[in-house]
């Protein structure tokens, strides 16, 4: 019998004042064929003597991410959880960018393995801290995935000039004949030696709290009261948007609603005129100037597309899908959105994807009460509500809407 191991080697070091360096940033998943394998949590633990904070993080679309925040305390420890989606099988190599308060440039990590076994469900969500499982989607495939545990890798921060090395992570045994040729075993008795190293590795760290706890600060929602937000803004730029301050009111709302959003909370904008365009792909609810600035670039201009620009939202919506959630689509718009009568795709979709969870309330800004029959109709379809934002002491609205959607046990 012989066992194969997966090992992960993380260096890490502070090399000049106020400056952090990771020395060795390659991670092997290795051969993936289960759910989780492409999963890896960075276990990171400040203890380099001065605040940090995590800025931004630059991926792919292969990757989702979550964090379980964006500030390092000294001697304080969180977790970066990178998920990579993959599209086809075989082998992979994607570079992730950590942006740190403590460095001028980024901190590239590659994560790379080869893929046996393509999820049965795309779509799956990144799996939630508090549960490790993961809970895809509905699928059309029945069969159950087999789960693997969430590799592991353990990052620590060190004050100036100093390294740590330390080998982790994910073991699995596989068992074969017992005919193995003698030049063999004798480096698997080897790695089994370093493997006990590990293990001692595992047990040093279970005296640091890997999760820090999540406190609320006083202008944020509850964690106790809300469950997160997946929040699709699918906003009518079309030239009628741009007259009576339309877009600004809207805007100004939007900014109304980003002031207590959490960091488990996450905000994507798609516009529609002539085509459609995702503005601001799905991001954490705490990179509050980011989403403000991606905001302030929509302009009113050009016709309504207003299919293209739902089946566009609906697409960014599945992507960013957060189980056990509030996920919502905020359709957006001073007109009558016209599915079509022979129209049979759109309406399908929004009926798929209300059996999945993704609902759609639609917004009414300064618009005529004719308009209001044909987006109280779509809201009702898509499992959501109608409401309407006519001036600046509405500005609430939004933010009193997703509250409702929000609040647990709703």
């Amino acid at each position: 019998m012989r066992y194969l191991f997966s090992l992960f080697l993380v260096s890490i070091s502070l090399i000049l004042p106020a400056q952090t360096m990771i020395t060795a940033t390659v991670f092997d998943l290795g051969e993936i064929d289960q759910l989780n394998e492409e999963v890896l949590d960075l276990n990171i633990t400040n203890n380099s003597g001065e605040k940090v904070f995590l800025l931004r993080i630059e991926h792919s679309s292969n990757f989702e991410v979550k964090y379980t925040s964006m500030s390092f305390q000294n001697n304080d420890a969180q977790i970066v959880r990178l998920k990579y989606r993959p599209k086809k099988k075989g082998k992979f190599s994607e570079k992730v960018n950590l942006y740190f308060s403590s460095n001028t440039e980024p901190i590239t990590v590659t994560i790379k393995g080869e893929i046996l076994t393509i999820p049965k469900n795309l779509l799956q969500a990144c799996p939630d801290f508090s549960n490790k499982k993961v809970n895809p989607l509905q699928s059309t495939i029945s069969s159950p995935q087999n789960k693997a545990e969430i590799k592991k890798a353990f990052v620590n921060l060190m004050p100036n000039n100093t390294l740590q090395r330390e080998v982790v992570i994910d073991t699995y045994n596989q068992q074969i004949s017992d005919n193995v040729e003698p030049e063999i075993i004798e480096p698997i008795k080897i790695i089994q030696k370093e493997i006990k190293k590990v293990i001692l590795i595992e047990n040093e760290a279970e005296d640091i709290p890997i999760i820090a706890p999540i406190s609320t600060q006083p202008n944020e929602l509850s964690r106790n009261d809300f469950i997160p937000n997946n929040i699709i803004f699918l906003i009518d730029a079309s030239m009628s948007m741009g007259k009576d301050d339309k877009l600004d009111l809207l805007k100004q709302s939007i900014k109304e609603l980003l002031n207590p959003l959490r960091e488990i909370d996450k905000i994507a904008i798609v516009s529609y005129k002539d085509e459609a365009e995702i503005i601001l792909p799905s991001t954490p609810a705490n990179n509050k100037q980011f989403i403000k600035t991606k905001l302030e670039t929509i302009s009113a201009g050009g016709f309504t597309s207003g299919n293209k620009g739902l089946i566009k939202a609906y697409e960014v919506a599945y992507e960013s899908f957060i189980e056990d959630g509030n996920n919502q689509i905020y359709l957006v718009t001073d007109g009558a959105f016209k599915i079509g009568e022979k129209n049979e795709r759109v309406p399908k979709m929004i009926q798929d994807a209300r059996e999945k969870r993704i609902y759609i309330t639609s917004v009414g800004i300064k618009n005529e009460q004719w308009t209001e029959k044909n987006l109280k109709s779509i809201a009702k379809d898509g499992n959501g509500e109608y409401i309407s934002l006519d001036d600046e002491s509405e500005l609430d609205v939004l933010l009193n809407q997703v509250k409702k959607q929000s609040l647990k046990n709703n």
